[in-house]
């Protein structure tokens, strides 16, 4: 083992998804002397996991980037030309981490990659997304100056909405009935901090965000023994109290594990995870770091696991050590995927920090960088490719407005029970708030048993 102990994703790029970010502090002035690029280079040549860089051409990265990010008149400004210029690693986990900015816009809709095309995926009702005419089932053709790609497209939504932030944001969208229109969004500013995870160990260098606006994981008891576990990150803080909801599950004769908006998170974590859900001894991979390969072995929780059937959803959200267990799940034929392809985005990596003057005192700023290359058990590189659903289903425009769960509702379907799409997406609907700890039981008429049917393939 190298001893590596940094979560597999902390900030990673998919954090641009939630909508709410800092329009004012990006603009923060600084002192242009100070050496910001250099401090972030010298890390990345101590720790990076390949010391050839990928290929890139080190010196001359130091030269154009240090030039740059000295004329940068802001501190956002100087961050982004730093994180561009990581960007060309074509590497998740090695990006700027900004710092708390002290103020926030909340644009009030959702982007997000639906096979190959990015789509506006929901609207805050009344929020500055829908006053300026943005609508859900709008295809994005150019997020302000930059087309959407789906490598990089959250990466370029966490530049523009987090890391420097914009007072306005243009989008170019598509209609559903084929004409494009140029939709400029001034987001709604707020005075509350977004849901926002820092990496364990690192909160002292980052001013506290105060209570999350979300739960990180969410359980549901359905009719006829089925449990729907809803998981958006691989937070330590919880794992206690998720261990007591794994031995409840032993009462569960079916999962469904959703994990579309999970990004990834603590490595103890994800081991957690897998105990509770293999039965014997499971291999999650090797990684490699400069010259040294270490295999990651896990051994089951003796007794204690579920062992019933198990459904995972995912999509091009689903990043980091999410994307492991779902390539777990798979190989080791413990279950099937249902969604879209995951995001691809699956390094090891640890954060670095820094202070940065201005005249009010000091800002602190953080560094991920990769240390390690993951591979699945089977060799399989996942970084820039992702997993593959067993069965792939799309949302489309209509399924968008409707606010309709079509994925979700598949994965019930083959359970037995008898959900709509609409019934599916009002199952998570209604807000709850991190005081909210307690299983959340479905009251619903228990569906007539159906007779086993095969998954199908839906495309």
């Amino acid at each position: 083992m190298l001893g590596w102990t940094g979560p597999l994703l902390i900030l990673g790029t998919t954090l641009g998804i939630t909508g709410c970010f800092g329009v004012t502090s990006g603009s923060l002035p600084f002192a242009s002397e100070q050496p910001l690029w250099e401090a972030v280079l010298s890390d990345l040549r101590r720790f990076y996991f390949d010391p050839e860089f990928q290929g890139l051409e080190i010196p001359a990265m130091d030269r154009e980037t240090g030039a740059r990010t000295a004329e940068s008149r802001s501190l956002g400004s100087a961050l982004e030309e730093m994180d561009q210029t990581l960007e060309r690693l074509e590497d998740s986990h090695t990006f700027v981490i900004p710092p708390t900015w002290t103020s926030y816009g909340d644009y009030g809709f959702t982007p997000m990659f639906v096979g190959d095309t990015a789509f506006v995926t929901s609207i805050a009702p009344g929020g500055a997304a829908d006053l300026a005419g943005l609508r859900a089932g709008d295809e994005i053709l150019l997020l302000g100056v930059d087309p959407p790609i789906r490598r990089s497209f959250q990466r370029i939504w966490y530049r523009k909405t987090l890391l420097n932030p914009r007072s306005s944001l243009t989008l170019v969208v598509r209609r559903e009935y084929g004409g494009m229109e140029e939709v400029p969004i001034v987001p709604e500013e707020v005075n509350f901090p977004p849901f926002y995870v820092v990496p364990e160990g690192f909160e002292e260098w980052f001013s506290p965000w105060g209570p999350q606006t979300e739960r990180a994981w969410r359980f549901v008891d359905l009719p006829a023994g089925v449990s729907l576990w809803r998981f958006d990150i691989f937070d330590g803080k919880d794992r206690a109290e998720f261990r007591d909801t794994f031995e409840a599950l032993e009462e569960s004769r079916a999962l469904v594990l959703d994990l579309r908006e999970n990004v990834g998170g603590s490595m103890d974590v994800l081991k957690e995870v897998i105990r509770h859900l293999f039965s014997e001894e499971v291999l999650v991979g090797t990684f490699l770091h400069q010259d040294k390969l270490a295999e990651v072995r896990v051994e089951p929780a003796s007794n204690r696991g579920f062992k019933g059937d198990l459904l995972v959803l995912i999509g091009s959200r689903t990043g980091s050590a999410a994307e492991i267990l779902a390539a777990l799940v798979q190989e080791k034929g413990r279950g099937s995927l249902i969604g879209d392809r995951t995001a691809g985005a699956v390094m090891l990596s640890d954060t670095r920090r820094y202070e940065v003057q201005h005249p009010e005192g000091h800002w602190k700023f953080g560094l991920s960088i990769s240390v390690g290359e993951y591979r699945t058990p089977a060799g399989t590189l996942l970084e820039g490719r992702g997993v593959y659903p067993d069965h792939t289903i799309l949302l489309t425009r209509g399924d968008m407005q409707r606010g309709e769960d079509p994925v979700l509702a598949r994965a019930l379907q083959d359970l037995g029970l008898d959900f709509s799409p609409m019934e599916a997406a009002r199952i998570f609907s209604e807000r709850r708030g991190p005081e909210d700890r307690s299983r959340i039981v479905l009251q619903q008429k228990e569906p007539p048993q159906r007779t086993s049917k095969g998954m199908g393939d839906n495309g």
